[in-house]
């Protein structure tokens, strides 16, 4: 397991830029996508990893960054999203196209000032999904994001039983 946070992530929020504590420089939000490949990158290098049974997780506002940082890459073969955060056209293409298996999990409260319910575009990206073992479990009270972690005590056993079941060889 590696976690990691991408450019921007936990900085002090300057008074005219930055939301939910990121603060990026112009054009660093189209270099994130970098940071998760990255971070892939290093995974793989590390002694004791098998590289034929990778998987990713990515919350909110990240699961575009970790969806664009896994196209292309023959390694991650599953990938767990904490509410989708409104799909690009390359997300979209992604989804309906590549067999990947993704386990959606969102909740209803869930709602971004600028995006609306965040659980209407985790429903529509679940429905994109080409993969027929593509999940979706919707909450009504789980929080945002990987929140949902703290107040769902069940989630963390259901995405570790869903990565050894996806990767499993």
């Amino acid at each position: 397991t590696l976690t990691y946070d991408w450019r921007g992530k936990n900085r002090d929020v300057s008074e005219n830029r930055g939301n939910y504590l990121i603060d990026m420089k112009p054009g660093d939000q189209d270099n994130t996508t970098l940071d998760v490949k990255s971070a892939v990158n290093y995974m793989a290098s590390q002694k004791g990893i098998d590289t034929n049974r990778m998987g990713l997780i990515a919350a909110t506002l990240g699961t575009i960054y970790g969806i664009e940082g896994a196209m292309g890459d023959s390694r991650i073969k599953t990938i767990v999203l904490l509410t989708q955060y409104v799909p690009n056209d390359k997300v979209k293409q992604f989804l309906t196209t590549s067999d990947t298996p993704i386990f959606f999990i969102a909740s209803t409260e869930d709602l971004n000032y600028e995006a609306g319910n965040l659980a209407d575009y985790t429903r529509t990206a679940y429905r994109l999904s080409k993969s027929k073992e593509t999940e979706f479990l919707l909450y009504d009270d789980a929080g945002r994001g990987s929140e949902m972690l703290k107040g769902k005590s069940e989630l963390t056993p259901m995405i570790v039983r869903w990565f050894k079941d996806k990767l499993a060889q």
